[in-house]
């Protein structure tokens, strides 16, 4: 009997002792013996995806910009409900609206809205009653501008409505009221506190409209790709004879007269070029969408309409319409600027830099495109290699597309990194000569590298490659991309004048440049790459007319 009782009792402690060890045995061993100091990594490059995918870095703020800017119009004040609004006006009888009385000439659209107020439940002839104080924008001339209407109190529960462009200026501040203003600008609208309305014609009816036209979501067969917008109503299809004089008042001819249908028609076709104009690009974003016509809009200044609650961009495309329509030219060489250019259709903007090889990958306030196509004085371009290199790069953002390229080896002999321009299978680096690349980049290579790095790629301009490719390896960990280059540029360039970034372009210098880079690093960031992207049927045995870049087959 004593036996067992000595064996349950061993038992129980045995358990009370394990049960201690697991649950609280290893925090006291923690205490107790203090943890081995870690060793604190680096702190590292920045990532690509730090970027948010670099959707677009044109806002001001995202770049540091080579000089001050003037001061831009506060996109957002700091009224809001709370702030501007009265809300305990509102508690007893509910919603109740007080109109003032119309100081001078209306349009009929806000006569028929003053009528359909006054008609409703929710009017009254009380403003100390009112939840909310309508004003109706004039059309009067200057000179007949209404003072500060009565009860204004700094715009406190006032709704300003202003359907359409008025010639009365505002003769007072508007402060804490409300505008419910049809295509208001961009630079004064208050996101969350104001709201835009759409551009509403003399003949809009009252109540519901004409239905729209779309029926089905996808295109039907035969209809235009684009259509755009004449000068008198019409809409007419784009097609290889449209002309931009009817936009382009540099124009000498007037061809609009002769393509435009000027009739009050609707767009039949599947993108609608909407002008960037006031107040007529806004109804003609409306009839857009009443035709299921996906609206273009290039450079809109003004506020889309109900964009508070509606997200314009799955509707509709909205782009810059500068940049397709310039060429900014960074000139950076000992000789002056030519005197003469090529005569193009689109601006030349040029920058005067500096006479230092980094200051080409300066993050210029200029440069509003994300693609960067970086040339030297000796690179030889067709505009099929241009074309098919933006394409590539255009779904490999983060990465360096070029047509020369370098590879770095370990050299067991000097016990160091080395590359070299030889061609082999593999390649790590391609030269800036001619690069697309994003301009991201421009802004880490600023402000992100060493100065020690700059002032190496300054001394020994060859180390720029070098360095620009270190960098982009660093943040993506991804290799550059190579796209064909044609055999006769690659003769061009190793025969070309001599110079800091000529002939010698295709021989790297000595490997001080890269382990010095490495060493700066911490590591080797550059990564190998066997791919090489060519164009669909390229060297195929088809006719020549199925291929889109004929030209980069031939020798």
């Amino acid at each position: 009997m004593q036996s067992w009782r000595r064996t349950s009792l061993w038992l129980a402690l045995s358990a009370s002792w394990l049960l201690l060890v697991l649950l609280g045995g290893f925090p006291l061993l923690r205490v107790a013996v203090p943890p081995r100091p870690r060793s604190v990594a680096p702190q590292g490059w920045p990532h690509w995806l730090d970027a948010e995918l670099l959707q677009s870095f044109s806002q001001p703020g995202k770049l540091p910009e080579d000089a001050p800017q003037p001061p831009q119009a506060p996109r957002s004040g700091s009224c809001n409900w709370g702030a501007c609004f009265d809300t305990s006006r509102c508690r007893g009888d509910g919603l109740k609206v007080f109109v003032y009385p119309a100081a001078g000439p209306i349009s009929e659209t806000h006569r028929r809205i003053l009528a359909s107020i006054e008609g409703s439940r929710y009017h009254t002839s009380s403003p100390t009653e009112a939840c909310l104080l309508l004003l109706l924008s004039p059309d009067a001339p200057a000179e007949e501008c209404s003072p500060v209407p009565p009860w204004w109190n700094r715009g406190r529960n006032h709704l300003v409505l202003c359907l359409h462009p008025a010639p009365c200026p505002w003769t007072y501040q508007l402060g804490q009221a409300m505008v419910a203003k049809s295509s208001p600008m961009v630079d004064s609208f208050r996101p969350g506190f104001d709201v835009a309305l759409p551009f509403l014609p003399e003949a809009h009816p009252m109540r519901g409209g004409a239905p729209g036209q779309l029926r089905q979501h996808s295109p039907q067969p035969g209809v235009a790709l684009l259509a755009l917008a004449g000068e008198k109503g019409g809409w007419h299809p784009a097609g290889a004879d449209t002309s931009a004089c009817p936009w382009d008042g540099r124009c000498e001819q007037d061809s609009g007269s002769k393509q435009a249908q000027h009739r009050e028609t609707l767009p039949n076709a599947t993108f609608c070029l909407v002008p960037g104009r006031r107040p007529e690009a806004s109804w003609r974003f409306l009839q857009a969408l009443q035709a299921g016509c996906i609206p273009v809009l290039l450079s809109p200044r003004w506020e889309l309409p109900f964009s508070e609650v509606i997200d314009w961009t799955k509707a509709a495309i909205v782009a810059d319409k500068r940049l397709p329509f310039q060429i900014l030219v960074l000139w950076s060489s000992e000789r002056p600027l030519p005197s003469r250019w090529p005569e193009t259709a689109v601006p030349l903007t040029f920058i005067d830099g500096h006479r230092k090889v980094s200051d080409r990958f300066f993050p210029y306030s200029t440069i509003s495109t994300d693609a960067i196509l970086s040339l030297d004085s000796h690179s030889s371009l067709s505009t099929n290699e241009v074309d098919f290199a933006f394409l590539v790069w255009q779904s490999f953002p983060e990465r360096m597309v070029g047509f020369l390229t370098w590879s770095h080896f370990w050299d067991e002999a000097q016990g160091s990194w080395s590359y070299t321009a030889e061609r082999t299978n593999e390649f790590s680096m391609v030269l800036t000569t001619a690069a697309f690349y994003h301009r991201y980049y421009h802004t880490l290579f600023t402000h992100s590298l060493p100065e020690a790095l700059r002032t190496l790629a300054d001394e020994t301009p060859n180390c720029v490659d070098v360095l620009m490719n270190f960098l982009v390896a660093a943040v993506t960990k991804l290799s550059p991309i190579k796209v064909p280059y044609g055999k006769r540029h690659q003769e061009a360039a190793q025969e070309a004048p001599g110079g800091p970034r000529s002939g010698p372009k295709s021989q790297p210098s000595g490997p001080d440049c890269i382990n010095q880079m490495v060493a700066a690093f911490g590591h080797m960031p550059l990564v190998s790459s066997r791919l090489r992207l060519d164009p669909v049927l390229f060297k195929d045995p088809v006719s020549v007319q199925r291929k889109k870049y004929r030209s980069l087959e031939k020798p």
